[in-house]
């Protein structure tokens, strides 16, 4: 492109010139002539200079163009390194949730084997969550005779939980 440009400028000013120069010769007088050449002399300077100003200008959009290119590359890569870290992450989360489950589901066959009063002052003391999930999982009579053995207050709460909507997250 920088070549065509400049082909098109030098095509451009010696036609130019030529033009001037044959105008002046039919013209005639030497005096008309010379401020003639000066005026193609100063014509062809002011389009130099303006062929140096486009060059410059490509040149700056070159270099930008190549900093984007750059910056574009760089962000590439860290969205990259951001997805993969979120999957290692998820895969992590996956695991824990695998080993929570595995733990309430060892903690609902520990209550259903104990007896209910045993049972009771434990799960009384329990998160409200956790002993409303753990009731949930148990053997619907095996819950029952659990609530009965829980004071009345905790008993009432955890049955109010146990038949409110599910919230899904």
């Amino acid at each position: 492109m920088k070549r065509t440009m400049r082909t098109a400028a030098a095509l451009l000013v010696g036609t130019a010139m030529m033009g001037l120069a044959a105008y002046a010769q039919a013209e005639g007088g030497p005096q008309g002539r010379r401020a003639r050449v000066d005026g193609v002399e100063e014509l062809a300077a002011r389009l130099n200079a303006r062929e140096r100003t486009i060059e410059r200008r490509e040149s700056t959009l070159k270099d930008r163009e190549a900093d984007l290119a750059s910056a574009e590359e760089r962000l590439m890569e860290r969205m990259k390194a951001l997805e993969d870290l979120r999957a290692a992450i998820d895969e992590q989360l996956q695991g824990l949730d695998e080993d929570e489950e595995r733990r309430r589901e060892g903690l609902v066959v520990m209550v259903e084997k104990m007896k209910a009063k045993e049972a009771a002052p434990m799960v009384a003391a329990l998160d409200k969550e956790l002993a409303v999930d753990l009731l949930d999982r148990m053997n619907r009579a095996k819950a029952g005779k659990l609530l009965a053995q829980l004071p009345p207050p905790v008993a009432a709460e955890l049955a109010e939980r146990l038949t409110a909507p599910v919230e899904v997250p």
